[in-house]
């Protein structure tokens, strides 16, 4: 039964799987929850702030990143 994924249930880029007993949501890291609706904490770089191409990096576990031009 694909209609169980079918509605889209994950949120924030989760990816719906089918199993036996419905679905569950195979979340992005930085989220969590039954349907990926809870932020674990915020990734500095979703922002995108480095600037000219630069690639954001989140340094460790804290709210910081560096930019690699």
């Amino acid at each position: 039964d694909t209609s169980a994924c079918g509605s889209n249930p994950c949120q924030n880029g989760g990816q719906c799987q089918l199993v036996a007993n419905g679905y569950t949501c195979n979340c992005t890291a930085n989220y969590r929850g039954v349907n990926c609706e809870s932020i674990i904490r915020e990734d500095p770089c979703l922002s995108a702030p480095c600037k000219h191409g630069g690639t954001c990096s989140q340094l460790c576990d804290d709210p910081f990143f560096s930019c690699e031009c």
